[in-house]
């Protein structure tokens, strides 16, 4: 199986998994990412050349990322389309914004998922809200905690 995290989220869900593709536009954070193989896409989230060309997808494919945002909604449908291109079975599992980030990111992300759906792939977008519920305390251990304990249930969920 082939993991792809895409995005500062998708990025931060290798971590906890420990193997994976990382794929980002912020190269703080992809160096902060402990994946194998790294992929930098420019500013603008334009692909140079075929962007995985040199990617092997063993087996299925996993893509992760959070919707809402900017590169994992940019770039998830690229990626997976690469990814069927290659012959891969593609999974996509995605997180939707939280709550409190507004109807903005919100309606950004159910188009990105709409797109990813479009293209037969088999998705599996996570509101956040309900996995919150099943975490005790969100606030009271702090929002980066809290966020912390999402990604390591996502990891969970991704891990099968």
């Amino acid at each position: 199986m082939t993991i792809f995290g895409v995005g500062c989220a998708g990025n931060r869900i290798l971590n906890i998994l420990g193997t994976g593709v990382a794929i980002n536009t912020d190269k703080r954070e992809l160096g902060r990412c402990v994946a194998g193989k790294k992929l930098l896409l420019n500013r603008e989230r334009r692909w140079r050349g075929p962007l995985l060309e040199d990617v092997e997808c063993e087996g299925p494919v996993v893509i992760l990322a959070g919707l809402g945002g900017g590169t994992g909604t940019i770039a998830v449908p690229e990626v997976a389309r690469i990814a069927r291109e290659k012959g891969c079975h593609v999974t996509v599992i995605v997180t939707l914004p939280f709550y409190f980030e507004g109807p903005y990111r919100k309606r950004i992300a159910a188009q990105a998922v709409k797109r990813i759906q479009a293209d037969r792939l088999i998705t599996i977008p996570l509101p956040d809200p309900p996995l919150l519920t099943r975490i005790r305390d969100v606030w009271a251990m702090g929002i980066r905690a809290g966020v912390a304990a999402f990604e390591t249930e996502m990891a969970g969920v991704a891990a099968g």
